[in-house]
């Protein structure tokens, strides 16, 4: 499953900073090993968006908890599961595999 991740400054921005190189390293581990796909900063606000891909809302939480910032209290988040249909340009876009995807998700 894919989450798409709104992280949120809890603290001033010299206090979250100075875990700049702790939130930089677990960037880093995480990309490597397939967990984000997408990160980068939000320009209004100090926050930033996330894509990851977990086997679960639990996993997905819990790989967010571990995060540097997130488990010092110096950002919030707020995570969506996030069904990818399309992406760049691929993706189920006629009116029949919309259909067959609906069925799918319900089950019928």
């Amino acid at each position: 499953m894919w989450y798409l991740v709104i992280s949120k400054p809890a603290a001033p921005q010299e206090q979250i900073q100075q875990y700049a190189p702790d939130h930089a390293a677990w960037l880093k581990e995480h990309h490597a090993a397939g967990d984000l796909v997408l990160t980068g900063p939000i320009a209004e606000g100090g926050g930033g968006i996330w894509v990851l891909r977990a086997s679960s809302r639990e996993a997905a939480q819990e790989l967010l908890d571990q995060h540097p910032w997130h488990s010092r209290g110096l950002r919030t988040y707020e995570m969506y599961g996030w069904a990818v249909n399309q992406f760049m340009g691929e993706g189920p876009f006629g009116e029949e595999a919309l259909q067959a995807l609906q069925r799918e998700r319900s089950g019928s």
